[in-house]
């Protein structure tokens, strides 16, 4: 029996330490990937998206969105369909918001937040209604089991805020 070359098992734990990479490179791309890719490339509301993976924390999800994107179906389905491909992953909400459209959440925040902590939604709107009026920004809210939308919008920006209720479980995905 001879010996082994020492070389050889270099080169032999080399090319297998490849092979395991390029295995791990390919199987991500066929199995979270591509059917990532396909999901949101089929999506109207998407405009384009881009997944974050960082060391030791969930996927970041970044899905810039067309102004008359359904929030509901962006942040509940796609957020839903997005969790069965990734597992656990953070969801942000890419907009155009411009500083007339941050000085309105701004302004309208804490109606919104107050609701999502003791169901004040009448209250919500009525007040969201009259800071929309005073900044001169179109705005709609819509009430889900589980989250609060804000879609705001000026001639030329439009913002999209989500905002979890208090006593619920986001399953995955946050705004």
């Amino acid at each position: 029996m001879g010996q082994i070359d020492p070389k050889k098992i270099g080169a032999i734990a080399l090319l297998t330490l490849a092979l395991l990479i390029a295995g791990n490179g390919a199987y991500s791309y066929w199995t979270v990937d591509r059917p990532v890719a396909e999901l949101l490339g089929n999506q109207a509301a998407v405009d384009s998206y881009e997944i974050v993976r960082r060391a030791g924390q969930q996927p970041l999800v970044e899905l810039t969105v067309t102004r008359d994107a359904d929030m509901v179906l962006v942040h509940e389905a796609l957020g839903s369909e997005l969790s069965s491909r990734l597992g656990p992953h953070e969801l942000k909400i890419v907009d155009t918001r411009s500083p007339k459209l941050a000085e309105f959440l701004s302004r309208a925040q804490f109606a919104l937040y107050e609701a999502a902590a003791n169901g004040t939604f009448v209250r919500m709107q009525e007040i969201v209604a009259a800071v929309a009026t005073l900044e001169g920004v179109e705005a709609e809210v819509i009430v889900r089991p589980g989250w609060i939308y804000l879609r705001a919008a000026t001639p030329d920006a439009y913002l999209f805020e989500a905002i979890e209720r208090s006593g619920t479980v986001a399953g995955g995905v946050s705004g």
